[in-house]
Formats: structure tokens, C-alpha cells, sequence
């Protein structure tokens, strides 16, 4: 009987792992968290403009997100992939911040123009195509900030840390 338990149990372990996987190579990125330094600068740069509301894209297991809101930022962070979004919404259940929004969606498939900051830790394609939308959708003023990697068609405002790249839309 513990034998059928621990396969039963095995085999559900590697289908969830099968499924996230094939999940993340299809529809989203893979998961590469940002370092607690550049989360710190993040904050230390959104924090300098007190009335923002800031989106995360690909907000993975929301890191950035959470640091935020300890800051007292209104930020909301989006992830299609259905496994973060569920540790996200756990993490927010625990912490009962009142200044954070999950949504489990397809960032593409959401008007950005709400937000005056939106950060982005994309890879080099998924940027390209970040591009075009942020520069159509954001009003004038907004910033947005990235983790590594930068846009292909606009130079940055401001580098960070040789690492973080601030663009003010205008």
C-alpha cells in the first residue's frame, strides 16, 4: 500500500512538473527571479514617486510585487502562468497587503495605460514586442523600468546599477 502511495504521488509530482514546463516553453518565460539588490533599487527608484501605481509584468513568484507593497506602493502583478499567480494570491493571502492586485493573465491582453510605472524582466524577444505596446499604450510622463535586458528602438533616460534601465515615455 505505501508502495502504490509513493507512486501515485510520484507520478502526480512529475505530471505537475511535465505541465509546468511544457507550460513555460509555450506561453511564458522561464523562471529567473530577480536578484534582492536590483529588487532593492526597484524600490528605492519607485519609492521617489509617491503617487505611483505600478504593474509588474511577468511577475513570477512576485517578489518585486511584495516589496513594493511593504513600501506602500500601489502595484499590481500580472503572470499568465497559473502556478505563480496561485503562490502569488497564497503570499497575498498571508500578508494581507491592501495595495496589491494579482491577476492571472496574458499582460499583452491588458491596456497598460493605467499604470505610471511599469517594471519588466523579459527576455530579448518578449522586449521587442513590449516595445510597441508600452510606447502606444502608457501616457506621457510614465516610466518604465527593466532588469537586464533593454528596448531595442528607444535608449534609456537613466542605467541603474549597470543592470536596471529607466525609459521615460514621452
Amino acid at each position: 500500500m505505501i508502495y502504490a502511495v509513493f507512486w501515485i504521488s510520484l507520478l502526480i509530482l512529475y505530471f505537475l512538473f511535465f505541465f509546468y514546463w511544457v507550460f513555460t516553453l509555450t506561453r511564458a518565460a522561464p523562471y529567473y527571479p530577480s536578484n534582492s539588490e536590483i529588487v532593492g533599487e526597484i524600490v528605492k527608484y519607485v519609492k521617489k514617486h509617491p503617487q505611483a501605481h505600478v504593474a509588474e509584468l511577468g511577475a513570477g513568484d512576485g517578489r518585486i510585487v511584495f516589496a513594493l507593497a511593504k513600501a506602500g506602493i500601489k502595484v499590481t502583478g500580472i503572470e499568465v502562468n497559473p502556478f505563480f499567480s496561485l503562490f502569488m494570491r497564497a503570499r497575498f493571502a498571508i500578508s494581507r497587503f491592501k495595495n496589491v492586485e494579482i491577476l492571472n493573465r496574458d499582460f499583452f491582453k491588458i491596456n497598460l495605460k493605467k499604470y505610471n510605472i511599469v517594471v519588466a524582466y523579459l527576455l530579448p524577444d518578449v522586449m521587442g514586442k513590449l516595445e510597441v505596446k508600452i510606447y502606444q499604450e502608457m501616457r506621457k510622463g510614465s516610466i518604465l523600468l527593466t532588469n537586464t535586458f533593454t528596448l531595442k528602438k528607444h535608449k534609456p533616460s537613466q542605467v541603474i546599477k549597470k543592470k536596471l534601465y529607466v525609459y521615460k515615455i514621452f
